[in-house]
């Protein structure tokens, strides 16, 4: 099974990538992460946990040209997406308009 992991760089998406290699017989796992908040440290992580290579994709979900392209090389059987942007929340941003 192919599993791509979307945010697998940060902290829930590498547990998440470690486990489901040692768990599931046969996964095979890519992660894509734009490491805003992930670190590649995971990636070596879940490597050295696991005792196998993933492939990772450096690409900002909101680069939908990039995103394209990864979705077309790793052809996934199943997506988890846990990635995050570090944005203030709308309400904070629009607060003009909350009167």
């Amino acid at each position: 099974m192919k599993i791509l992991v979307i945010g697998g760089a940060g902290y829930i998406g590498s547990h998440f990538s470690a486990h489901a290699l040692e768990q599931l017989s046969g996964a095979e796992v890519s992660i894509i992460d734009d490491l805003s908040s992930g670190n590649l440290e995971a990636i070596e992580a879940i490597e050295f946990i696991a005792q196998k290579k993933v492939a990772f994709y450096q690409i900002d979900i909101l680069d939908l040209d990039a995103l394209q392209k990864a979705f077309q090389a790793v052809r996934p059987d199943c997506v988890v997406h846990v990635a995050e942007k570090n944005r203030p929340p709308l309400f904070m941003v629009n607060q003009s308009t909350c009167q």
